[in-house]
């Protein structure tokens, strides 16, 4: 397994919330942080060196994208364009 876990440095903002200033799980070969281990997951498993294999359909639109989640938001957005 490849994650660095960082205890959290927390700050009390005026809200009442705490504020995160560190990101707990980072990438083993490349430089991208993430709060949750499951968003490392993702990351490790559909983005990190590998091509984009996710294409728009829609024509002439160009954007590809590593992940299905990530495409399906871009189609919802030339559903807006439409209306």
């Amino acid at each position: 397994m490849c994650y660095c876990s960082i205890r959290y440095r927390r700050r009390r903002i005026r809200t009442g919330y705490y504020e995160n200033l560190r990101k707990a799980y980072t990438c083993c070969d490349c430089p991208k942080a993430y709060k949750h281990y499951s968003s490392l997951w993702k990351h490790r498993n559909y983005e990190c060196g590998k091509e984009a294999t996710f294409s728009c359909g829609l024509n002439g639109c160009t954007y590809v994208a590593k992940r299905k989640d990530h495409l399906r938001t871009h189609m919802k957005s030339h559903k807006r364009l439409r209306i």
